[in-house]
C-alpha cells in the first residue's frame, strides 16, 4: 500500500487496503488505524457535514440478478432521477408532487380556458423547469458494441487474479479475462470457484469496461484517463469520489456499509454532487463546499 500511495497509484492503494483481510487473515483495530492512518497522511480525506446530506424513500426498482449500472442519474441541472419499474422519475418524492399537482385541475371545480381567461382562476402554475429535463433512459446492463455484456465477476480457477466473465454469445459459456487484481487463493473450478464477487457497472468506453469490486476500480483494458473519469463508490475507508482529475475521501456516520451503486453529477453541472442507493433508500450529498476545504492530514489535492 505504501508503495502504491509513493507512486501516485492512489486508487489501487484504497484497494489493496481494502483487501487487507484477502491475504493476512482478519486484522485488529490497532491494524486497521494503522493503514487508515497512512492514507490520510497521502491522500485528502474530508468529513461530510450531516446538514448536507439529504435522504429519500427507497423506490420500486426492478434490478437485474447479474453485475448492473447504477439506476441513479442526475441531469444537467443536477436534479436526481431515478429509473423505477414504472418508468423514470425524480428520486425526490416532493418534486413529483409538485410536477402532477400542477397539471391536475382543482377536484371542487374544474378548471376551463373561460375561467382562465376571465380572470376567475388563476392559471395553474407550469411544472418546475427541471422536472421536465429527464436524461435519455439508460440501460441497466451496459453492452459493448458488439453486444457483449458483464454477467459476473469471480475469483480465478487456474490463477491468482480476478476474472470477468464476459457473455460475448448467449450459446456459448462466458469469456473469462484476467483482471491485475489479486484473488486470495485460486479458486476450484470443478465447483465453479467461490461466489461471484459483488460488483458495479460503470458502463463501456469502446471496448473497455469500467466497473467496481473488491474495493476498486476497474478496467477491463486500457489505462485510466484521469481528465474524464467521474466516479464514486464506498469503501472501509469512506466514500471515494473522483472528479475533475482529482480523488478526494469523505467519511460521515451517514454512509452506511449497504451504500452501492452512487453517482455523481455531470461536468457541467454548476452543482457537484453524489447520490448511492441504501438499502433503506437513496442517499445524495452536495460536494460544493466540501472539495474546497483542505484536508486536516492533507495540504493538498492528490493526483489519482
Amino acid at each position: 500500500v505504501d508503495g502504491l500511495l509513493w507512486n501516485d497509484r492512489n486508487i489501487d492503494a484504497l484497494g489493496e487496503a481494502s483487501r487487507l483481510e484477502w491475504f493476512g487473515g482478519k486484522r485488529t483495530q490497532a491494524e486497521w488505524d494503522a493503514f487508515g492512518k497512512l492514507l490520510r497522511k497521502k491522500l485528502n480525506f474530508q468529513p461530510l457535514p450531516e446538514e448536507e446530506v439529504k435522504t429519500f424513500t427507497l423506490l420500486p426498482f426492478d434490478l437485474p440478478k447479474t453485475p448492473y449500472a447504477s439506476p441513479l442519474r442526475f441531469n444537467q441541472k443536477g436534479l436526481l432521477w431515478a429509473q423505477t419499474k414504472d418508468g423514470l422519475r425524480p428520486a425526490d418524492p416532493s418534486i413529483a408532487t409538485v410536477a402532477v399537482e400542477a397539471e391536475e385541475p382543482s377536484p371542487e371545480r374544474p378548471s376551463t380556458t373561460d375561467d382562465h381567461e376571465a380572470g376567475s382562476l388563476p392559471r395553474p402554475a407550469p411544472p418546475p423547469a427541471a422536472y421536465p429535463a429527464a436524461p435519455k433512459k439508460w440501460s441497466l446492463l451496459p453492452r459493448r458494441a458488439d453486444g457483449a455484456l458483464l454477467q459476473a465477476v469471480l475469483p480465478s480457477c487456474g490463477r491468482a487474479e480476478i476474472q470477468l466473465a464476459l457473455l460475448e454469445d448467449p450459446a456459448r459459456p462466458p469469456r473469462l479475462q484476467p483482471l491485475p487484481i489479486l484473488a486470495p487463493r485460486p479458486a476450484n473450478c470443478a465447483s465453479f470457484g467461490k461466489p461471484p464477487l459483488e460488483a458495479e457497472v460503470i458502463g463501456w468506453k469502446r471496448n473497455s469496461l469500467h466497473g467496481i469490486s473488491a474495493g476498486q476500480l476497474f478496467f477491463s483494458q486500457g489505462v485510466i484517463d484521469q481528465n474524464h473519469l467521474r466516479a464514486a463508490y464506498l469503501t472501509r475507508w469512506g466514500l471515494v469520489v473522483i472528479a475533475d482529475s482529482k480523488l478526494t475521501v469523505f467519511t460521515s456516520d451517514k454512509l452506511p456499509p449497504s451504500t452501492h451503486h452512487c453517482v455523481i453529477t455531470p461536468k457541467q453541472s454548476t452543482n457537484q454532487k453524489v447520490a448511492c442507493l441504501t438499502a433503506s433508500g437513496i442517499i445524495e450529498f452536495n460536494l460544493e463546499q466540501n472539495t474546497e476545504r483542505s484536508s486536516p492530514e492533507s495540504s493538498q489535492e492528490r493526483p489519482l
